[in-house]
């Protein structure tokens, strides 16, 4: 018997499988869907009127805008692309100009720049939290990065001549920016020329993959940008770094196969005693963080593992090197050993912010994605009058989020395409402790009792009782009507809230009611 006949089963199977999660997420979020109408709202900006109206699909709430003249109110502009309403934050207009912002929860934020044939989408961007539609802090030295439209838009234009004159406005609102030289590419233009057609550049990403390293000027002008946060990939070695002074963030990934292996001494902030001593191998990831009066450095090399015999997965060693600003400059006063290695895929960064709630900034280390959820844990460091210790019980709290209204980490975690949980921690007699749980899942088999073959969903409260966990709360949604599982699980003053910003991610600022948080 041929082997397709054995896969044929399975592989309907798996059809049938994904296909059926799909229909119970696309049930799922429509009970999550709030009632917002974005037809009709305006806003005036000089000669224009922003207008924001309903496009739908037949399956899914759509909001898009057009742009009229505020005299005689002609329609001179309408965007093609429309969002869904669910995950739609703001449509508003970006600062004194007429670029207009468009923030999504699943998408991010994009950018319609004015020109002289109307407005185009200029690629995505990251705005300070006072240009957003609705401000919302961000977590302290995250340093996100631009889409690569923009790459490629400037990769078009950037020539001998530059940008032509007319297409200058298009870059006037990108605060991050992401550019490459990758294989067949053209080189990187200068990087003064750059900057000078980008004079609000705040954040930058270079992925120097190219056929050569980047030229030894762009080094040179590299170290001249006002940037407060700086990404570099270099697959090719480096001629020398001349990192700007004023970074506040800063990634470095190389690769050891390639090049000369990156010296400590060129890069390390504070004075420290015999850095060639501090890690085996050579060095692939390097990221700093400045902030409240400290630096930390993550420092991860690659080596060969002589126990398990292999190396870079199995050979990475991490460190974390911590300094204090003094009125004499940076005094390194600590080193933290890593003791579960970053992932490859999101591992790397750095964050300090409050998590035990004592007016101090701790100090939260990525470990990256884990298992089939790929769920996102870190490294808790807690700071006290010394220095920073090591707290293990944060470890286990998937996808964390800080609350600090309520005093409460917050933990979001998928169990399965149609099966979530949302966890409460409270800090208490020196360990993370949740003190509520709450899963939503369909019950079993309830489409093929319901009487139009709907799936009828659940959703289970736990709290913390005498040392132990009590259910506290359940709901069906045949028994309590959309309105109503939004005032107790969704909305702002329900006791959930999951639709809210308090359960934005340390990780990338999403949400897991809206599915965002896996994206990068």
């Amino acid at each position: 018997m041929k082997k397709w006949v054995f896969f044929l089963p399975l592989g309907l199977a798996l059809f049938l499988g994904i296909g059926g999660a799909a229909l119970l997420l696309g049930v799922q979020r429509e009970l999550r869907q709030e009632a917002h109408s974005w037809e009709g709202e305006r806003s005036s900006q000089g000669e224009y009127i922003l207008e924001t109206f309903r496009r739908d699909d037949g399956e899914t709430a759509r909001a898009s805008f057009r742009v009229l003249s505020t005299e005689g109110e002609t329609v001179v502009y309408t965007c093609p692309e429309a969002w869904r309403t669910l995950d739609l934050k703001g449509i508003g207009w970006s600062g004194e100009g007429y670029d207009i912002l468009v923030s999504s929860g699943d998408v991010g934020n994009a950018i319609y720049a004015r020109g002289a044939d109307g407005w185009h989408r200029a690629g995505e961007v990251v705005l300070e939290p006072s240009q957003a539609p609705e401000p919302r802090e961000s977590p302290e030295g995250g340093l996100p990065f631009a889409d690569p439209a923009v790459s490629r838009q400037l990769r078009e234009k950037l020539g001998t001549d530059g940008l032509a004159e007319e297409e200058r406005p298009l870059l006037e609102g990108v605060k991050t920016l992401k550019l490459e030289n990758g294989y067949g590419e053209e080189e990187i233009s200068t990087l003064e020329d750059l900057f000078r057609y980008c004079p609000r550049l705040k954040g930058l990403e270079l992925n120097l993959h190219g056929e050569r390293p980047m030229r030894e000027e762009d080094w040179r002008e590299l170290g001249k940008l006002s940037l407060e946060g700086l990404y570099l990939y270099m697959g090719e070695g480096y001629e020398s770094l001349n990192l700007p002074e004023g970074l506040k963030s800063l990634a470095l990934e190389v690769s050891p196969d390639d090049g000369e292996p990156l010296p400590l001494e060129e890069l390390l902030l504070a004075p420290v005693e015999k850095p060639g001593e501090l890690l085996t191998g050579e060095l692939i990831q390097y990221v700093r963080l400045r902030a409240g009066g400290w630096a930390v450095e993550l420092l991860c090399t690659d080596f060969w593992n002589e126990e398990t015999e292999e190396n870079f997965w199995g050979g990475w060693e991490c460190k974390v090197l911590v300094s204090r600003e003094t009125s004499g400059g940076l005094r390194h006063i600590q080193t933290l050993d890593i003791l579960e290695r970053p992932t490859a895929d999101a591992g790397g960064s750095l964050v300090l912010t409050d998590v035990d709630f004592d007016g101090r900034p701790d100090l939260l280390v990525c470990l990256g994605h884990f298992g089939a959820q790929e769920l996102v844990r870190y490294e808790c460091f807690l700071q006290r009058e010394d220095g920073f210790v090591l707290q293990e019980s944060f470890h286990d709290i998937p996808n964390p989020s800080v609350d600090a209204e309520n005093q409460m980490i917050l933990s979001q975690m998928r169990h399965s395409a149609v099966s979530h949980g949302w966890g409460k921690y409270a800090y208490r007699d020196g360990v993370f402790v949740q003190v509520a749980y709450l899963t939503e899942e369909p019950i079993p088999g309830s489409s093929q009792e319901s009487e139009d073959g709907s799936l009828v969903w659940q959703w289970t409260e736990e709290t913390l009782r005498k040392g132990e966990m009590a259910r506290t709360g359940y709901w069906r949604s045949d028994e309590y009507m959309p309105e109503e599982l939004d005032d107790i699980i969704y909305n702002e003053n329900s006791g959930w809230g999951l639709m809210t910003d308090r359960w934005r991610t340390i990780y990338n600022d999403g949400r897991m009611a809206d599915f965002s948080i896996y994206g990068e």
